[in-house]
C-alpha cells in the first residue's frame, strides 16, 4: 500500500438464515439482505486485491464453529498449487 491509501476494511460477518454442513457439502440459506451484505463484502475484497491495496492474492470465505450459522469474508493466502489427491487403501 502506498502512503495515503486507505487500508482494506475488516472482515465482513454475515449471519445466515440457515447453514448446514456435511462431510461432502455446505448449504447456506440467505435472506435478500444477507445476500447483498455478503456480495458487497466479496466485491469489496476482490476490488482491493485487483487494485493492489492488499498483499493477499485471494478472497476467503469461512465459517467458525459447530452450530454457528454465520459466514466471514476476508483475505486469504491462496493455494500454491493443485489440491493433493487423497490416498486410498490401495496406495
Amino acid at each position: 500500500m502506498s502512503n495515503g491509501e486507505a487500508s482494506p476494511k475488516p472482515d465482513v460477518k454475515v449471519q445466515c438464515t440457515a447453514l448446514y454442513k456435511t462431510a461432502q457439502s455446505v448449504n447456506i440459506q440467505l435472506s435478500p439482505t444477507q445476500a447483498i451484505k455478503l456480495a458487497g463484502g466479496l466485491l469489496e475484497k476482490a476490488l482491493a486485491i485487483i487494485e493492489g491495496r492488499t498483499g493477499f492474492p485471494a478472497v476467503h470465505i469461512w465459517n467458525e464453529g459447530v452450530g454457528k450459522e454465520g459466514l466471514n469474508c476476508g483475505f486469504g493466502k491462496g493455494r500454491k498449487g493443485l489440491r493433493r489427491a487423497k490416498k486410498t487403501a490401495a496406495d
